[in-house]
């Protein structure tokens, strides 16, 4: 959670793939409160790093 970036009080919408070690391999933090990461981004980056 990103929490106070695009308003106070308030978490700004966002995505993280960690990997086995707990290491933060890709992120996506939404420019707006509404923005956010769709399935098909996320599953592109799963299968990357599987390879």
């Amino acid at each position: 959670m990103v929490y106070g970036l695009l308003e106070p009080n308030r978490a700004a919408p966002s995505t993280f793939i960690l990997d086995k070690n707990g290491i933060i391999t890709w992120k996506y933090i939404g420019a707006t409160i509404s923005d956010r990461t769709g399935p098909y981004s996320i599953t592109r980056e799963l299968q990357a790093i599987q390879t």
